[in-house]
């Protein structure tokens, strides 16, 4: 029946499983049944000893049952009317307090390997061992075996109608069983709170007569489909509370089949979610006026994605572009950003934190491009984390071309359209500052028109003009790709350049036999000054200096 062994603790004596089996049989005057378990528990209440059936029982090992007591929690006992028992009215412990034997109780325990909220029921017999039982003094002994049959069923039951009865009636959910019509036979006590009614009051009404008007319909598919064979089904319903209030309740029904399959009744939970679709309701009506402002904005709209992938565009978007919606979704707006400015939006995009905002051109379908002035906004979830970010594009294009006029205006000489002398010295200051830290040398060459006033004088301002003109284009085609051409005023000029010595003195001879295309004789003097860390004015009046000397000598340069 039972394999020989030692259980015992360390210091305690130790019996075999078959001399514990036979106490058991000699204490309790009979022979126990078939499979049974035996435990000695000392005077402390903890197991000295105990068979292998009695650690399976209790679903341990031999190991694991020593130095326990029944009072462990892993257990917690309960009697047939599924009230806990407390460690005191164990039967071991109230044999070991009042010396009386314990016979016949049955116990609900719940083992490591019960399903929750289950129990394996044991019926229970303990006495305290014989006085000529040296080992050890003060013990008990406890013999018990599992009940099965149809009173384990029954027992197993009872404590499921309880632990139900103990959800349903706990529960902020109401729950309800059914006809299959719909009429209420039972609810739980939550109804009251819910509904307004008293489970009572429910009972022989129909669950049809709470529902909205407008959801009935629904309700009825719903039971329809229960009672042709669905899975559970949830559906979101409009209900009434007996103060006429309306209330959102998210119902869960499903079948309950009789032994024979066949539909019986109809088990159903209500959950109150009035709060939860009030709030979705807002979002969407939110959400709603959101894309319905988005549309019919003049200002260009993007919504996209966190990682920066277009979610949704408006119109003024697309014509702006020259694209449809589906040329947008999916892809970024930096994808559109021209090549010179890309490293602007970037570096925006990188420091705006919750938005950001740059300038930037952004190429059409045509392959023109558009100014935009760009913002965008960074929208949140419910959690506070980012979920999307709204693009709000102007078009600036008319501004920027405004601006870039009134640009080279301010910077650009009218007449010839070479820059001005302000624009000038502002670049000679940037190049000496370039070269003061190692960059090449800067050149000046200070050009003026010999006896340009004796031609403006007998010919005419317009004329004049044109000879200035004249000169302007032949210094232009003559300085280098990185040189700087402006008119210094009246009929004086100045070119920058980085070149050396030998192209410097190549760039002055080309510019005093220059054909200008001018009607008549013209000729031009230069003056050249080299610095690297002279102030700009001082580098142009040195310049400006050595070409009166080369006039004063004619075609040479100083």
């Amino acid at each position: 029946m039972t394999s020989p062994g030692s259980p015992t603790t360390p210091g305690q004596a130790s019996w075999t499983n078959s001399e514990l089996e036979s106490m058991a049989a000699r204490v309790l005057g009979r022979i126990p049944v078939t499979e049974f378990g035996v435990i000695i528990s000392g005077a402390d209440g903890r197991f000295v000893a105990g068979t292998p059936t009695a650690a399976s029982i209790l679903g341990l090992t031999v190991e694991q049952l020593l130095g326990r007591t029944i009072v462990d929690q892993r257990w917690s006992a309960i009697t047939v009317d599924g009230d806990p028992v407390a460690g005191d009215e164990l039967p071991a412990n109230t044999t070991l307090r009042t010396g009386r034997p314990q016979s016949g109780v049955l116990l609900g325990v719940q083992r490591g390997s019960d399903a929750a909220g289950e129990h394996t029921w044991l019926r229970v017999d303990t006495h305290m061992l014989p006085h000529d039982e040296p080992r050890p003094p003060g013990a008990a002994l406890s013999c018990f075996s599992v009940i099965d049959g149809p009173r384990a069923a029954e027992l197993r039951l009872a404590q499921s109608e309880r632990t139900f009865r103990m959800i349903t009636e706990r529960s902020h959910e109401v729950v309800g069983i059914h006809g299959l019509d719909g009429t209420w036979l039972w609810a739980s006590p939550a109804a009251g709170r819910v509904f307004g009614r008293p489970p009572a009051e429910l009972l022989g009404t129909n669950v049809f007569e709470l529902v909205h008007d407008d959801d009935v319909d629904l309700a009825d598919a719903t039971l329809a489909a229960l009672l042709d064979g669905s899975d559970p089904v949830t559906v979101t319903v409009r209900m009434w509370r007996a103060d006429g209030a309306m209330l959102w309740a998210e119902v869960i029904g499903q079948l309950i089949r009789d032994r024979r399959g066949r539909p019986h009744q109809l088990q159903s939970s209500f959950r109150e979610v009035t709060a939860r679709i009030e709030a979705e309701q807002a979002r969407d009506a939110a959400v709603e006026v959101f894309h319905t402002v988005m549309a019919s904005s003049p200002i260009g709209m993007a919504l996209r994605d966190v990682d920066g992938r277009v979610r949704r565009t408006n119109s003024a978007l697309q014509a702006m572009l020259g694209v449809t919606d589906d040329d947008l979704i999916g892809t970024t707006l930096l994808d559109r950003v021209h090549a010179d400015d890309r490293l602007v939006v970037e570096a925006a995009i990188a420091a705006g934190g919750d938005g950001s905002a740059y300038e930037a051109r952004l190429l059409r379908a045509d392959g023109s491009s558009v100014w935009v002035d760009a913002t965008s906004v960074v929208l949140h979830s419910f959690d506070g984390s980012p979920s999307a970010v709204l693009e709000q594009l102007h078009d600036v294009t008319t501004r920027k071309i405004a601006e870039a006029d009134l640009f080279r205006r301010a910077v650009s000489d009218p007449l010839t359209g070479l820059l001005n002398r302000t624009r000038f010295i502002e670049l000679l200051g940037a190049a000496l500052n370039d070269a003061r830290v190692g960059g090449p040398q800067v050149t000046v060459l200070f050009c003026d028109v010999d006896r340009f006033k004796s031609v403006n004088d007998t010919r005419g301002h317009a004329v004049g003009d044109e000879y200035l003109r004249a000169v302007a284009t032949a210094l232009t085609l003559i300085a280098g790709p990185g040189d700087i051409v402006a008119r210094h005023g009246g009929d004086e000029f100045a070119i920058l350049t980085r070149s050396d010595g030998p192209d410097v003195a190549e760039m002055t001879r080309r510019i005093q036999s220059a054909d200008t295309g001018a009607s008549g004789p013209l000729t031009i003097s230069v003056g050249v000054a080299s610095s690297r860390d002279a102030a700009p004015e001082d580098l142009v009046r040195d310049a400006d200096r050595a070409m009166y000397l080369a006039k004063q000598t004619r075609d040479t340069a100083v």
